[in-house]
């Protein structure tokens, strides 16, 4: 049993029985669509594993244009993020195999539209780069 003390100097009491029940149907584990969408929401806050990818083929794209550039664009965006990537924010979370499906997936979903973000933008300033240097070359 704990007792509560207030200010007022009243006190109030409280049975451990009744603590682990009420903490127990607070913490009941979740549905599968409600963890789903949880790892789902979970990765477009926590998964930043794209960066690698995103600056290898803004980088290729940039340097040597768009057709070389589809060569990481591709092979990145179709790769898995490496599980040491993934950066997600619990364990205990990564267990539940409905939340880690949906945190696995849409990862690779932010993986994939960066990787092609970066090869556009690359592409972008290479074809702008080459358009200037032969209009200065004329």
């Amino acid at each position: 049993m704990f007792f509560v003390v207030f200010k007022s100097a009243a006190q109030d009491s409280i049975q451990t029985k009744n603590i682990s029940t009420e903490v127990s149907v607070l913490f009941t584990p979740k549905s599968g669509s409600d963890m789903f969408l949880k790892g789902k929401e979970d990765a477009t806050l926590y998964y930043k594993g794209y960066k690698t990818a995103g600056v290898g083929t803004f980088v290729t794209s940039m340097i040597t244009g768009p057709v070389f550039g589809l060569i990481p664009a591709i092979a990145c965006s179709s790769a898995e993020p490496l599980y040491k990537n993934l950066n997600y924010p619990s364990t205990e979370l990564m267990k539940n195999t409905k939340y880690a499906q949906g945190y696995f997936e849409t990862a690779k979903k932010v993986k994939s539209k960066k990787v092609w973000k970066n090869y556009v933008l690359g592409s972008a300033i290479y074809m702008i780069s080459f358009f200037i240097l032969n209009k200065q070359g004329n």
